[in-house]
């Protein structure tokens, strides 16, 4: 039987039941929420939606609608029951592979979509369970990215958070349908390398690449910084496509 704990984000905002062991959501699903530039009434696509983490906090920043998929069922249903919990009832999870996406996904269009996909391909380490499993059913990171195309309509955009030395595989699968790619490094000190990037794109735009100053996330002497708290606690957005 699963154990579950009960987090909440956004200095409140949202309430979110994990379970104790395995994948668990932390900051960089946080992070990915507030770099999606949804507004009240758009529809959002949340690709690999775990638990509903991203898709819950882009709800509570913005009163969008949310659509979550998940190749695992209990994963899936733990998303709709966070939905639930949090009052938010434009908010709809589905079981299923970014493969062969139900028809509830298959048959939609969405003015965004955000993704946390696999970090690691099949055999790497000893990664938490969901972070390898589609890839262990044969789905690359360019598979996601074409999922993701498909469902987006023209003119809207996508949001990848990723390790930072998959950022070349990551754009590679982006240079076709996307443009106006901006690159936001995340940095867990100023004095360190990024160790995440987040990577963004408006399908049909054509307007060149942008590599923009990213975030440091702690203090050296500990702690968030405040461009971090206030986009972790706060609920400010990152724009990757503001001036």
């Amino acid at each position: 039987m699963n154990e579950y704990t009960t987090d909440r984000l956004l200095n409140g905002r949202v309430t979110l039941q994990q379970k104790a062991g395995g994948f668990r959501a932390a900051v960089d699903a946080v992070l990915l929420a507030a770099s999606c530039p949804a507004s009240a009434g758009t529809r959002v696509l949340d690709a690999g939606c775990g638990a509903g983490t991203a898709g819950l906090c882009v709800m509570a920043r913005t009163g969008c609608e949310v659509s979550g998929i998940d190749i695992q069922r209990d994963f899936a249903e733990l998303a709709q029951a966070n939905a639930r919990l949090n009052g938010f009832g434009a908010y709809a999870a589905f079981t299923g592979s970014v493969a062969n996406p139900p028809g509830e996904i298959a048959g939609s269009l969405f003015d965004h979509a955000i993704c946390n996909p696999p970090y690691l391909p099949t055999g790497y380490g000893n990664a938490p369970d969901r972070l390898e499993t589609h890839e262990s059913h044969g789905v690359t990171l360019a598979d996601w990215v074409a999922f993701c195309t498909r469902r987006v309509r023209n003119g809207g955009s996508v949001v990848f958070i990723h390790r930072a030395d998959r950022l070349p595989e990551l754009l590679a699968a982006m240079e076709t349908g996307w443009g106006a790619l901006t690159v936001f490094p995340l940095r867990p000190r100023h004095d360190q390398p990024a160790h995440r990037v987040i990577v963004g794109g408006i399908k049909g735009r054509r307007t060149p690449f942008r590599l923009l100053a990213g975030l440091d996330l702690h203090q050296v002497e500990g702690g968030f910084t405040e461009g971090a708290d206030a986009i972790l606690r706060d609920a400010q957005p990152i724009g990757l496509w503001t001036p």
